[in-house]
């Protein structure tokens, strides 16, 4: 676990030196401990790795790198890379695509998503169409947050997916604090995933989400959050 942290901030140095100054845009290192309210094998370790630089004009392009360690043994990884560009500084706009394996078996997702600013308000949502092991399913969702002072935030965020047996659905609220303005934080949510009857994916859950996160660059990290399926839902 601790040498996939390493990896994923080794990846943001390695990024960022690949351009120059004025095109690094951000990175962010995470680690998470989630864990749920039926059944210790939910419970999971967490980590994160994020880089984002620009090319030229706008646009920009922004890679992720995602590890889920679960107390039964199994493991996900996931892999996003998004194409990005700020239109006209009304919203940044961008696609993506997320490449996930779990257990040998693959998961690719590709959509949609746009993030905006307004004063101490940040949103960003996503649409997007994936493929696990031959059966489709439909993504969507938002992640917002709100500075209540300078280092302290309340978040929320809300996804969905859509999967031909049925659905599953992820609400949830928390709170950040960031050590200085630019320094690194601290951060909890509590929230529930929701599973419809015929979804054939087990019971609903509370969970409970605490983590720490060390954000760099003039964005304070990076613009879009990753787009697995597993990112999106956490687990189930």
């Amino acid at each position: 676990m601790a040498r996939l942290a390493g990896a994923a901030l080794l990846m943001c140095a390695a990024l960022g030196g690949a351009a120059s100054a004025q095109e690094f845009r951000g990175a962010e290192v995470s680690a998470e401990l989630l864990t749920f309210t039926k059944g210790d094998d939910l419970t999971s370790n967490n980590y994160r790795g994020s880089v984002e630089f620009g090319l030229f004009g706008g646009f920009g392009v922004q890679a992720d790198l995602s590890f889920y360690d679960f107390e039964d043994g199994d493991t996900v990884r996931s892999v996003t890379v998004h194409g990005l560009y700020d239109a006209f500084d009304l919203a940044t706009v961008g696609a993506f695509y997320s490449q996930e394996t779990v257990d040998e078996t693959d998961t690719a997702v590709f959509g949609v998503e746009a993030g905006r600013s307004f004063g101490a308000a940040e949103v960003e949502g996503y649409l997007g169409r994936g493929d696990a092991d031959g059966e489709g399913f439909t993504t969507f969702g938002f992640d917002a947050a709100y500075e209540v002072t300078p280092t302290i935030s309340v978040t929320a965020s809300g996804a969905a997916v859509d999967l031909e047996g049925g659905g599953v659905s992820r609400l949830s609220v928390g709170g950040e604090f960031r050590f200085g303005e630019q320094g690194p934080a601290v951060y909890a949510e509590i929230g529930r995933l929701s599973a419809s009857d015929d979804a054939g994916l087990g019971d609903s859950a509370g969970f409970l989400g605490v983590g720490a996160r060390l954000s760099l660059g003039q964005n304070r990290g990076t613009s879009f959050e990753s787009r697995g399926l597993f990112d999106v839902l956490g687990s189930f």
